[in-house]
């Protein structure tokens, strides 16, 4: 079970999240390109051994970025077995939508400078049956350290039957992550080595 989190956190939980995200932030954009391929390639082997992942047909992923764990293997492997893969576009609402993304569809920066498909095809929140999730960092409970912008917060709350799975390296585990009420806790984090079933 995740734990119960505070309404809102204190200064000192503030910062103690802050310097964390500053921290790993600076370790993961500082991954040689062979440790990132290397590490997603585990990370794949990982996330294809769920059974949630087999019974999956529409899994919501994402194009990496700052450093991100690459994501490109999950996609050719579901591609491989008939899975269909979406990506987020950040709305003018500051909600996130994801549309169709195919093996060799051209993509474009969008707000934020990521990267989404050009041709937006949109899918129904309620046709995605599993949700990846960038984190910098997060806890065994689930509790995820985003980037700040609070994007995937609010579409999880938005999209509750979904299962959302954070992918991550082995050092974004923090021991004890401070949360708030409006942040949504993650079902699953998987890592190169390891799978965590938080909720």
């Amino acid at each position: 079970m995740s734990s119960q989190p505070s309404a809102s956190l204190n200064p000192q939980q503030q910062r103690f999240r802050q310097a964390e995200r500053l921290r790993l932030r600076h370790q993961r954009n500082h991954l040689l390109p062979d440790a990132q391929l290397t590490a997603s390639i585990q990370l794949a082997n990982q996330f294809s051994a769920l059974r949630i992942y087999k019974q999956a047909q529409t899994i919501a992923s994402y194009w990496p970025d700052d450093g991100e764990i690459f994501t490109g293997e999950i996609h050719q492997r579901a591609w491989a077995a008939n899975k269909s893969i979406v990506l987020p576009v950040i709305q003018a609402n500051q909600q996130l939508q994801f549309a169709h993304y195919k093996d060799q569809d051209a993509l474009s920066a969008g707000p934020w400078k990521i990267q989404q498909p050009e041709n937006l095809a949109f899918i129904n929140d309620d046709a995605i049956d599993l949700v990846l999730v960038p984190l910098v960092g997060f806890d065994q409970q689930g509790n995820r350290l985003g980037r700040g912008g609070g994007f995937y917060d609010r579409f999880l709350s938005r999209c509750k039957n979904a299962v959302a799975i954070g992918l991550a390296h082995d050092f974004q585990h923090i021991q004890k992550l401070p949360a708030a009420e409006w942040d949504r806790p993650l079902h699953f984090v998987i890592t190169p080595s390891t799978s965590y079933h938080c909720r």
